[in-house]
């Protein structure tokens, strides 16, 4: 018999393999919510695993994308909305969204 490691969760899965038909409702919540879990990993709040697949372009953009949400994040918190650095960050981060979506045809969840 093999030994099972029930205290070990499988990697939540990101897939950009997806026909623009198949994107719906169901599939974006699901993508929002891998998001956001991956987003709170970047700060430190689980240990989930990860893992990505689709066309290279489209998941180094993903990353990008997540990049940029995690410094606007940072720079909100350090200086507020009307900084100039959070400015800046938000208008990266815009950026990054609008050419993952245009890459991917799939609409970043976070706005």
């Amino acid at each position: 018999m093999s030994n099972l490691n029930e205290d070990k969760l499988a990697p939540i899965v990101i897939d950009l393999n997806v026909e623009k038909d198949q994107i719906n409702e169901s599939y974006l919540a699901q993508f929002g919510t891998a998001i956001e879990l991956l987003l709170k990993r970047m700060f430190g709040l689980n240990d989930l695993d990860f893992k990505l697949r689709g066309p290279k372009n489209s998941v180094d953009q993903l990353l990008r994308t997540l990049k940029k949400e995690r410094q606007y994040a940072k720079a909100l918190k350090m200086s507020g909305l009307t900084d100039d650095a959070a400015l800046r960050s938000r208008s990266a981060l815009t950026t990054a969204a609008q050419k993952f979506e245009r890459l991917s045809g799939i609409k970043w969840p976070l706005k």
